[in-house]
């Protein structure tokens, strides 16, 4: 018994946190052996009461298993209340207030580590439409769910491509572009759509994919079958090109000209295509599945691709010499599904990762992965257009905004704030992207539906997602 006090004591004398708080009570050894067997009976058959009290001792919610809460909860983080607390996930720095007792056995000091560890936020909820702006965009003709979706550069028009190869593009005429304003579907006087070329297509999983040129006159499409060129002001198809036999996954113009294509097809290669003079400049060999994304930087002349293995590549342009190559960092057993995307931030040196479920910022030259939060059901996400924050879309049609300098969350938007009052309840976000310009973003539905939404507030940053109020 006299160890027990010693150990007690010293427990108190090490710990100056205790100081003043935890005076250790006079009590007379048979009142202390007493209590002593009590505990340890209590410990042994414990009332539920104490059970649920052993189990969560702090009035707050953790996020104690990353694996659970991923595929709970879509965008990794238990729906605590506003103001309520979680795990921050990156904080690998130890607790100030406890770092010089982390050596301690003590289960209660660990416990408390965890608790320093916590970091309390506060997340904007929309749950009614009236908390933010949203438009349904006009719709002429029925189609299939969005597979893709883009603003113009001018981010006066925004073209979607659906599952049936049907494109549909919508424009602003001399008035703002807001939600308020509901834009014409536009079409030529001749009638005529952009659709692609599917005749050959036999895979219903082939992936749809597009690009438009800086100008915005043409625009390069592909739905599994062959690459078209559309003109965008007569809805023409100017030409095709590239057999079948390899279906195109992803593509991007090259920034610094117009007429050189990226095409990244299903067998892995990348293929530079110079379309005015109908020739392939060079195959680049390296990535292990299907190409799922590319993205060039202008300022360090490298091109980015990510491959559905999830395996990063950087190729320099011109000298076509691969650089670097590297894996997302995929917690095991969640590496099966395809990565999404891949995106430069404006200063053209980190660039935005999508897999579905995993968003990261990765620095181009030594490829580190700056900040990353682990999710689940991801359908797609994009950077605002002043890359302060990313809008991501869920598959149970959630819609979350995360600030870029700390990957933390500071909206979500229920699907009853944007979501007409008609839709199926399977309805889900399937394409996202940001206005080049505004605080905005559009989300092409698998009902093939699309919508625009923006904050209340008309700040450009971060913070008018963090409240209800306009200003």
């Amino acid at each position: 018994m006299e160890a027990l006090l010693d150990v007690a004591k010293e427990l108190i004398q090490a710990n100056p946190l205790f100081k003043d708080k935890l005076e250790f009570p006079i009590l007379v050894e048979s009142r202390l052996h007493s209590l002593y067997t009590q505990s340890l009976r209590r410990q042994q058959h414990p009332p539920q009461q104490e059970k649920n009290l052993m189990s969560n001792p702090f009035p707050f919610s953790f996020v104690s298993q990353q694996e659970e809460n991923l595929m709970s909860y879509p965008f990794g983080l238990r729906p605590v209340p506003a103001g309520s607390a979680y795990r921050n996930i990156q904080n690998n720095d130890g607790v100030a207030s406890f770092g010089k007792y982390q050596n301690s056995e003590n289960a209660w000091l660990k416990l408390a580590k965890e608790v320093d560890e916590v970091t309390t936020i506060r997340i904007n909820e929309i749950k009614e439409q009236g908390q933010c702006r949203s438009l349904r965009l006009p719709e002429k003709l029925e189609c299939d769910k969005i597979s893709r979706l883009m603003y113009a550069n001018s981010g006066r028009s925004i073209l979607a491509l659906a599952s049936n190869a049907m494109h549909l593009l919508w424009k602003w005429d001399k008035t703002e572009v807001s939600s308020s304003v509901r834009p014409e579907i536009w079409e030529p006087k001749s009638g005529k759509m952009m659709v692609n070329d599917i005749e050959h297509v036999t895979n219903e999983d082939t992936e749809a994919c597009f690009s438009m040129s800086n100008n915005e006159a043409y625009l390069i499409s592909t739905s599994g079958g062959k690459i078209s060129v559309f003109s965008t002001a007569t809805f023409e198809r100017l030409n095709t090109f590239m057999p079948p036999s390899l279906a195109c996954t992803c593509l991007i113009f090259y920034t610094e000209d117009n007429n050189i294509l990226v095409i990244g097809p299903e067998d892995s290669n990348i293929l530079i295509y110079d379309i005015r003079k109908d020739m392939m400049i060079k195959t680049l060999k390296g990535n292990l599945k299907k190409i799922t994304g590319l993205a060039y930087s202008e300022e360090l002349k490298v091109l980015v691709s990510l491959d559905a293995e999830a395996q990063i590549c950087v190729w320099k342009w011109g000298t076509w010499v691969k650089q670097n190559t590297a894996a997302l960092q995929i917690p095991s057993g969640r590496n099966s599904a395809s990565a999404i995307r891949v995106q430069y931030q404006n200063d053209q040196i980190h660039f935005l990762v999508v897999h579905p479920v995993h968003l990261a910022i990765y620095e181009t030259t030594n490829l580190n992965c700056v900040k990353q939060v682990f999710s689940a059901h991801i359908t797609d996400a994009t950077l605002s257009s002043e890359s302060e924050m990313i809008f991501a879309s869920f598959l149970d049609a959630t819609l979350l905004v995360f600030g870029v300098a700390n990957f933390e969350p500071v909206c979500r938007t229920q699907p009853s704030a944007y979501l007409h009052a008609i839709s199926s309840p399977s309805v889900y976000p399937t394409a996202i992207d940001a206005h080049t310009t505004k605080n905005q973003f559009a989300i092409g539905l698998s009902d093939g539906g699309v919508c625009v939404i923006e904050p209340l507030n008309s700040a450009k940053n971060r913070f008018a997602w963090e409240t209800t109020d306009s200003c």
